[in-house]
């Protein structure tokens, strides 16, 4: 084994392979992921959802691997079709609120609920739409 290592992921066919892999590296204090044996790991890979810019991790600790895949697929469904494009629409949209508004919580309230209302869009809202919430967002 390596000594620059930064981890090791321990996936061979032979539990008794791997059991090793794992006591070696513990003994070099090198992080190991033993593949299906979630006692025998120092870390944990989580279950990933990515689309664009997005990503979200599920990890049940190793308990049930299933569960993560099967809550990774529920999710992915979840987000919407265009959701790189509402991410990017609010990362404009925070950079022009952060200039133009000084009281945080104001701010944070609209970035949220000009998030929610793009979600519930399924896509970017028009200059129109974002100029009437920060309207009555200040009314309030």
């Amino acid at each position: 084994m390596n000594r620059t290592s930064f981890f090791v992921i321990a996936a061979t066919d032979e539990p008794v392979c791997n059991h090793k892999i794992a006591e070696l590296c513990k003994q070099k204090r090198i992080p190991v992921n033993v593949v299906d044996d979630a006692e025998e790991c120092s870390f944990l890979f989580p279950a990933l959802v990515t689309k664009g810019n997005l990503t979200v991790g599920i990890s049940t600790g190793g308990s049930s691997p299933t569960a993560a895949v099967c809550l990774k697929e529920q999710i992915a469904e979840m987000i919407p079709e265009h959701f790189d494009e509402i991410l990017e629409f609010l990362h404009e949209q925070r950079d022009k609120i952060k200039k133009e508004i000084s009281n945080e919580q104001l701010r944070h309230s609209l970035l949220k609920k000009l998030f929610f209302a793009a979600v519930a869009k399924g896509k970017p809202l028009q200059s129109e739409e974002v100029s009437e919430m920060i309207q009555k967002e200040e009314i309030q």
